[in-house]
């Protein structure tokens, strides 16, 4: 293009939606929006609220209190303006954060499935896993069933009545159970 030439901004776009067309896969076509865009994660995508059980997810980001964004995050840099900076890997903080959660509900005491109210779809098949264990085994005289996945000793009762528990994927219906998750060993 000469210093004349105006750019052609939409015949740029019809180019570029004949290249998505043009896209054999779904990864093709993800690696062609990110060279395209530039898009990537936000680097602040890993925060959550204190106490993010109290926040349903299908309340509005605009109406949910806000998250603390540490300064590092929120600072412009006029020198850095223009480059994307590096992003960090947050998988290992989540694996943390879902390692606490899970030592968090073994030092919870029992509770009822119903409680729950929102799970990611990992927790939940684990979950599920742990109450089929469980029901799987006899009864003792009190009508709990116990039983070791891992490192952890679970006891189900029924509690009566149905557990309503909201997943990324779907809405799961069941009994609802007093689960009790305690550390093998710890009775």
């Amino acid at each position: 293009m000469t210093e004349h030439e105006q750019p052609d901004t939409a015949a740029a776009f019809r180019h570029l939606a004949r290249r998505f067309a043009a896209a054999a896969t779904d990864a093709q076509a993800h690696e062609l929006f990110s060279a395209a865009f530039g898009l990537q994660p936000a680097r602040h995508a890993h925060l959550t609220h204190i106490d993010d059980e109290l926040i349903s997810s299908a309340r509005s980001w605009a109406e949910a209190p806000p998250v603390k964004v540490p300064p590092h995050l929120r600072k412009i840099d006029k020198d850095y303006l223009g480059t994307v900076g590096k992003v960090r890997d947050v998988e290992p903080l989540r694996r943390k954060r879902k390692a606490d959660e899970r030592r968090e509900l073994t030092d919870s005491g029992p509770i009822r499935i119903s409680t729950l109210g929102q799970l990611d779809d990992d927790t939940l098949r684990e979950l599920l896993d742990v109450i089929g264990r469980a029901l799987g085994n006899k009864p003792d005289d009190t009508g709990t069933r116990t039983a070791v996945h891992g490192h952890v000793e679970v006891s189900l009762r029924v509690a009566g009545g149905v557990a309503t528990i909201e997943t990324p994927s779907g809405t799961f219906t069941g009994p609802d159970f007093l689960i009790d998750v305690r550390r093998s060993g710890e009775r």
